[in-house]
């Protein structure tokens, strides 16, 4: 604990140094002046670390008179906490032990006043820029505030002042700030915009009172981490972190003890107290960052990228833990499907992020096997997200090779980053799946049925063997019978299939599965001139673009040019089930080609994901092959040059067909 017999040693030695050496003072005052311009919106959180650090449990924050006084319960005032503030930089605190670590915090409490009492323990002094230069023989803007700490006898202060200092020694408060002569407007404003989320990666400080308004930040340890709740007047929050009381850890929002996103103005991250730096995904990230002097924004140099690298690996390892099922946030995956921000620092995590996920990650499925996230089959944009998790958990033809973490989060987790989908013989496994069709909803099985024979119907017009359909079911009455035998069913299956497939699909599947079921009724109309079916072939002369139109067309679809209107892609294609296919072109020299993005085609496929296909076309002289590629932003390798800023891609993989002239 701190002695006067100290504080004299420390006020000689520093009056010494500064007699010795006025130039170096001088430039102190000047570095004391940025640094209270550069941190004086933070003063009310400088003072926080400060307390944190001294392992404080609570603070209080007053004003009173034009003066404002601050005061913690944690560790008194030793010899070297008195060197740390006096001397910038000279901090003992340690990178990821103690945050203020640079041990020039406190002097953006400069911007306050320049006359400072300090009570801890039994001892007590002051920093007075006016004192200091009259004992030096200076004028007042040559010396430094927070220098040469000045022993402060009790027994001469104000009256009230002191009154005021013993009764908060009395509650427990074992250092007390005062802040004399202040200007208030300027902690009024931290005041007014505080954020109580500031108490949240804080390791001690449990209770802030604010001109009457009091801030909790309850933790409760235990084994799946530690969750602190938030309180204050009118408002309270739950946050799970993880990873306890790590250094680098993430918060997740809790709501009805489930996981939840936060609001993109609260997923920002934390260099143990919030920055302006928002995060690629919707929760809050803290790590031991560099920071500008205002500790607002991030600096990207290699300290901070070291510590994305441990962020990242410490994510990737809860990922694995809940979809091993070791750990039941599972609304954690979903939370991962989609990104908040795209600023250098998000960028930057989310790169790492997204590499490691598909090199590390490994799904363990129900059967006792396990593949990687980007191996793992998914169904299509077809079925909804409860539909596809109702399905992979009553069909034993799924199950087994569905992950045992279940549920609708994992599904569009897993829709995120694989690259493998489900075939047409997957679903069509399902239309003969006994105990499923006899369970299943008579909407989704007509669904599943409008898939199947939707793929069925584009691989047989280049030539594909086609598998029975007559064996695949259809519930009636309780009973599961073959599709063959029937000639009605239930009113919503006809609806939702008539819904979900073309007749040209229907009048192609009905015969091949020897089914007499109506789907589509006849129109009582003047016969039409018979059309013919287009051609699987193309016209050799056409653009790269008109080419896509028309393979588009031939799938069924009805597509459309569009690349001369500047919108990120070539070729808007709709499917008879719905669905919007937005195409970029790329002509290729060689199936060994490369091709690039341009900004504008990725910052579209960014935000259309899914539904956002590249086009690859390799031309010959006898055809053209094809490769579409959905989603290429997740699925193939970019790499950012400097040539107006494209995404150049050098090797892609994707599903190949052959068209001839």
């Amino acid at each position: 604990m701190l002695t006067y017999e100290q504080i004299e040693l420390i006020q000689n030695d520093f009056l010494q140094e500064a007699i010795h050496s006025p130039r170096l003072l001088m430039d102190m005052a000047s570095m004391e002046s940025y640094l209270a311009e550069s941190y004086g919106e933070r003063i009310l959180i400088e003072l926080l670390q400060n307390a944190d650090d001294a392992q404080s449990t609570k603070a209080i924050l007053l004003k009173e008179n034009g003066t404002v006084i601050f005061a913690n319960n944690g560790r008194p005032f030793s010899a070297d906490d008195l060197m740390a503030i006096c001397r910038s930089g000279a901090s003992k605190k340690d990178r990821g032990t103690d945050i203020g670590y640079r041990g020039v915090g406190f002097k953006s409490t400069t911007a306050l006043t320049n006359d400072i009492i300090i009570s801890s323990g039994d001892a007590a002094f002051e920093f007075s820029k006016q004192e200091c230069a009259q004992k030096l023989n200076l004028k007042i803007n040559q010396v430094p505030t927070v220098r040469i700490p000045l022993a402060c006898d009790k027994t001469n202060m104000d009256d009230s002042l002191l009154r005021r200092i013993e009764e908060l020694h009395e509650k427990g408060y074992t250092t007390v700030f005062i802040f004399q002569n202040s200007k208030a407007d300027i902690i009024d404003e931290e005041i007014r915009t505080f954020d109580i989320s500031s108490l949240l990666f804080l390791r001690n400080l449990t209770e802030l009172v604010i001109e009457g308004t009091e801030y909790n930040a309850r933790r409760e340890e235990s084994d799946a981490g530690l969750n602190v709740f938030l309180t204050m007047q009118g408002y309270s929050a739950q946050w799970w972190l993880p990873f306890g009381k790590s250094d680098c850890n993430f918060a997740f929002k809790v709501e009805n003890g489930e996981v939840v996103a936060c609001s993109p103005k609260e997923a920002v991250y934390h260099c143990y107290l919030p920055t302006l730096e928002t995060c690629p995904f919707l929760f809050k990230v803290n790590a031991d960052f560099s920071t500008d002097p205002s500790r607002k924004h991030i600096t990207l140099d290699a300290r901070t990228k070291a510590c994305l690298q441990e962020l990242v690996a410490s994510l990737i390892t809860l990922i694995q833990s809940i979809t091993d099922g070791n750990v039941r946030q599972k609304k954690v995956l979903g939370i991962l499907t989609s990104r908040n921000s795209y600023n250098q620092v998000a960028s930057e995590f989310y790169d790492q992020f997204h590499r490691q996920m598909l090199k590390e990650v490994s799904i363990k499925l129900q059967n006792g096997g396990s593949v990687k996230i980007s191996e793992y089959r998914v169904f299509g944009n077809t079925l909804s997200l409860n539909e596809k998790a109702y399905i992979r958990e009553k069909s034993n033809y799924f199950s087994a090779v569905s992950s045992v973490c279940d549920g609708v989060s994992f599904e569009q987790f897993a829709e995120c980053y694989s690259k493998r989908q489900f075939t047409e013989n997957d679903y069509l496994a399902l239309t003969k799946d006994t105990e499923f069709v006899r369970e299943c909803d008579s909407r989704l099985l007509a669904k599943i049925y409008a898939i199947t024979a939707h793929s069925f119907y584009q691989l047989s017009k280049f030539g594909e063997e086609m598998p029975s359909f007559s064996d695949c079911l259809i519930p009636e009455e309780g009973k599961v019978l073959p599709i063959e035998e029937q000639s009605s069913t239930d009113e919503e299956f006809t609806e939702t299939l008539k819904n979900c497939i073309t007749k040209e699909e229907w009048k192609w599947f009905a015969p091949l599965a020897k089914t007499n079921i109506e789907v589509f009724e006849e129109e009582k109309k003047q016969p039409k001139r018979a059309v013919k079916a287009p051609k699987a072939t193309l016209t050799k002369w056409k653009s790269a673009e008109q080419q896509c139109a028309d393979i588009e067309k031939i799938m069924g679809n009805n597509a459309s040019c569009v690349g001369n209107q500047n919108l990120g892609y070539d070729v808007v294609s709709k499917t008879p089930n719905g669905e919007t296919r937005y195409i970029e072109v790329k002509l290729l020299s060689s199936d060994s080609g490369t091709f690039s993005l341009t900004s504008n085609e990725y910052a579209t496929a960014h935000q259309l994901g899914e539904s956002f296909i590249l086009c690859l076309m390799v031309q010959s002289e006898t055809g053209i092959a094809v490769t579409y590629i959905r989603n290429p932003i997740e699925t193939v390798q970019l790499e950012k040059r400097v040539k107006q800023w494209e995404w150049f891609c050098s090797g892609f993989d994707g599903e190949r067909q052959f068209y001839p002239y």
